[in-house]
């Protein structure tokens, strides 16, 4: 399964590497005052996002749903690229939103394709393997930022979240190609409940179950704790760097070096 590592090392990769600019973009020409602001406007955006993907699993074949992902987003950082030739104000908030909407869509679109290749045996032997990719794409791609950025410049950055896309789309093309996948018929799928009722029914099984009810709760609780740390620190760092390349190789150090850090103290 070196391709999956492989595509999970791209698409995680890439996301390392645009991130921290695009960061560095918020706070340097937009503000960072207004993350709070921003942070309640990326839970709803966040929801509606999966929903509107729930809804889509359910209608469309899999296999196209899960390439057609990557190929959108790679395409949206493209274009964002040349929308930011334009110095929009308004637009470096948009864009914190949909790389943060993107980072959801991207574990979508990864850990899908891996369910699609690996049964319930195999998932149990190659999740972790796969983790791996994830794990060293982000340190790596952190870590690299700070020299990247000096050669390419902040507002670039986002393109190598889009050439990581591509080749994560070409790894799960092959993939689709060299497995046999079995996938529900299009009755099924026609089948399924509408949205409305899909939620409906999602919010009937976290209330009666507490476990469910416990794990809603911690994660309102850790975004809540996660969002309080966030903000602090984006301030200080704003205050500290003026030059948003400065601060752009300083969050994705400081992003490698974290995950780094992470994976160690798990040992």
């Amino acid at each position: 399964m070196a391709m999956m590592v492989g595509m999970m090392f791209a698409a995680y990769g890439g996301m390392a590497i645009a991130v921290p600019g695009v960061e560095a973009l918020f706070y340097a020409r937009f503000g960072v005052e207004f993350l709070p602001v921003m942070y309640i406007i990326l839970g709803g955006v966040s929801l509606l996002t999966s929903l509107l993907m729930t809804g889509l699993m359910a209608r469309v074949d899999r296999r196209r749903f899960y390439l057609g992902l990557p190929l959108v987003m790679a395409l949206a950082l493209i274009v964002a690229r040349f929308v930011l030739v334009a110095d929009l104000n308004w637009f470096y908030a948009v864009l914190w939103l949909t790389i943060n909407v993107f980072w959801l869509v991207q574990s979508l679109f990864v850990w899908g394709m891996a369910s699609l290749v690996c049964d319930t045996r195999q998932a149990k032997r190659l999740f972790p393997l796969f983790g791996v990719g994830s794990i060293v794409g982000l340190a790596l791609g952190s870590l690299l930022t700070g020299f990247l950025v000096s050669l390419v410049g902040t507002e670039n950055l986002i393109l190598a979240w889009a050439l990581g896309l591509a080749l994560a789309l070409v790894l799960a093309l092959r993939l689709i190609m060299t497995q046999d996948i079995h996938l529900e018929s299009p009755l099924a799928r026609r089948r399924q409940p509408n949205i409305l009722r899909q939620i409906g029914l999602g919010f009937d099984n976290v209330r009666a179950s507490a476990l469910l009810r416990w794990i809603a709760f911690a994660s309102v609780c850790f975004a809540i704790l996660f969002f309080s740390l966030a903000f602090p620190f984006a301030a200080a760092v704003s205050e500290q760097f003026v030059d948003e390349e400065a601060m752009a190789a300083f969050l994705g150090t400081f992003m490698g070096l974290a995950t780094g850090a992470a994976v160690l103290s798990t040992r």
